[in-house]
């Protein structure tokens, strides 16, 4: 819903109708749906023939979650939901985590059945592999989304074992391959919080402690290794430095998060240039 409230002001009025009526006439929920299915679907037609990441819920976004409970419920202590999030959250969760798996499912659903083939359904946050991710696939599976059929991508941004230890590293990564996962999101973010040992709020992925750490590329490198070892392909999520960005192409990663600020153009020529370093 988040695109009514931010653009809501901005779009002709005859769009505008369309929404307030939508508004009027569903339930929350109901609502949330058509609107993302919408959105969803001028991104899939935007980049029609290339894949599309779309992250499942995570309620810490608070206007997302008022669509689906209050918040003094799913803050309340004695909720199953209170500090689940991401993956664990729709898999082991209560109420909450029950109706976004559940919308989740909804708007998969109805992605596919206006025709759209593009779109690879990303698991936020997980931490343990067939805790957090398994329950997610198994019941994506009963709404016909299948890691057959699609791309599945899964967000190592969890310090854990699987974040910085090699061995670790490797049983995370055959878990998520057995269960069909096909692509690795990682966050640079929480391996700063990890290796720096600070607050995740003061490490930001550019952290000039990391830049062209030695530690830093040999963990990028063990990732890239065992993901292409278990048939997975590699990206980064969230915005890297140049320094960041160059140790994730040394090492062999399929995308990454471009620097902030730059445009489309600069970012090519960027990547262009440390791509033939590394050829």
């Amino acid at each position: 819903p988040m695109p009514c409230y931010i653009y809501y002001p901005l779009m002709p009025d005859h769009i505008k109708q369309q929404i307030d009526c939508q508004r009027a006439h569903l339930s929350p929920i109901d609502f949330y749906v058509s609107v993302m299915s919408n959105v969803f679907s001028g991104v899939l037609n935007s980049f029609a023939g290339r894949q599309v990441n779309l992250r499942l819920p995570d309620y810490r976004v608070p206007v997302e979650a008022n669509f689906f409970l209050p918040e003094s419920v799913f803050k309340n202590p004695d909720n199953p939901d209170c500090g689940l999030s991401g993956a664990r959250l729709l898999a082991q969760g209560g109420e909450l985590g029950s109706r976004m798996l559940a919308v989740c499912g909804d708007i998969l659903s109805e992605l596919k059945r206006r025709g759209y083939t593009n779109f690879a359904p990303m698991l936020p946050n997980v931490a343990f592999p067939e805790l957090d991710a398994l329950p997610v696939v198994d019941y994506l599976a009963t709404r016909g989304i299948t890691p057959q059929e699609y791309t599945f991508v899964c967000m190592d941004e969890v310090p854990t074992l699987g974040m910085v230890d090699r061995f670790g590293n490797a049983i995370y990564y055959k878990q998520l391959a057995n269960m069909g996962i096909k692509h690795i999101s990682y966050g640079g973010n929480d391996t700063a919080t990890a290796l720096l040992k600070i607050a995740r709020d003061q490490t930001p992925i550019y952290a000039l402690e990391l830049a062209n750490s030695p530690v830093m590329l040999a963990l990028l490198m063990q990732k890239a290794e065992n993901a292409r070892k278990y048939g997975m392909a590699i990206g980064s999520c969230g915005f890297a430095s140049e320094p960041m960005l160059e140790m994730m192409i040394q090492a062999g990663f399929d995308s990454v998060g471009l620097p902030g600020g730059l445009s489309y153009v600069e970012g090519k020529r960027l990547l262009a240039r440390l791509e033939a370093k590394y050829a």
